[in-house]
């Protein structure tokens, strides 16, 4: 998907606010919470969505969601990572 699908994509979702993320290489953070939905789109690299019960990579072009309360960490491999993020309150 394109930054311009994507946009198109999360505004008719109801996201009000849109994140632009850069990501250094190797990074892998503790799991952690947001009190937010959230939707976002890989523009470069790829980024590893960590749960309690297992972990998926998405390539560039790959939509991802992180539903709000949801323990969850970004990690990135030997590549730096950009994303937008689509936000939405819970």
């Amino acid at each position: 998907m394109s930054e311009d699908e994507f946009r198109t994509l999360i505004t008719g979702a109801g996201y009000p606010e849109v994140r632009a993320i850069s990501y250094e290489p190797n990074q892998a953070p503790e799991l952690h919470t947001h009190d937010f939905d959230a939707k976002g789109v890989v523009l470069t690299g790829a980024l590893t969505i960590v749960l309690d019960d297992g972990a998926t990579t998405f390539e560039v072009g790959e939509v991802y969601d992180v539903p709000a309360g949801t323990r969850h960490a970004e990690h990135t491999g030997d590549a730096a990572t950009s994303v937008i993020v689509g936000v939405r309150p819970a």
